[in-house]
């Protein structure tokens, strides 16, 4: 929080007419938010990532990003990063940073299956189609996610936030 704060002192030199203060929110993030939504007294601006959840609150940022330079301010962030702050056409964020995902596979799941190995084209209906088939060839699950909830497993690529089980 000290880094965090330094960037506000910052700012604040920077910006005589705006002032900025740091609020940390920590534990139940989300019932503090939605109490000062329902109060009229959230923040300004947040770190958040369920959009879904507080749409009817937030301030659309079509009309900032214009002013911002439109889609020349989009092109500095890839798409699927404004997909994810995105809702119904709506853009409700400004992307911050992105989770890198990495997908593991078992070898000798795929030779045992019959299947040839991934390779960098695949695609998320390749994944499900491979899984599908190893289920169907072998005693183990095609595809699985870890069993903690965790938003930013479904946020992969252009699947956006949609995910599946596949047996």
């Amino acid at each position: 929080m000290d880094r965090q704060q330094k960037l506000v002192d910052e700012f604040n030199k920077a910006h005589e007419n705006i002032e900025v203060t740091l609020e940390a929110y920590g534990s139940n993030y989300d019932t503090k938010i939605s109490a000062g939504m329902g109060s009229s007294d959230a923040p300004d601006i947040m770190y958040m990532w369920n959009y879904p959840a507080y749409a009817d609150g937030l301030e659309p940022l079509e009309s900032y990003i214009e002013k911002e330079g439109g889609a020349e301010f989009k092109e500095k962030f890839s798409d699927t990063l404004w997909n994810y702050n995105s809702l119904e056409e709506e853009i409700y964020g400004v992307p911050v940073g992105f989770t890198s995902h990495v997908l593991y596979y078992n070898k000798d799941l795929f030779t045992e299956a019959g299947l040839e190995e991934p390779t960098n084209e695949w695609t998320w209906p390749d994944l499900q189609d491979a899984a599908k088939t190893i289920t169907e060839k072998t005693d183990a699950k095609g595809f699985a996610f870890q069993m903690k909830p965790d938003p930013y497993d479904f946020e992969i690529g252009s699947a956006g936030r949609s995910g599946a089980t596949i047996e």
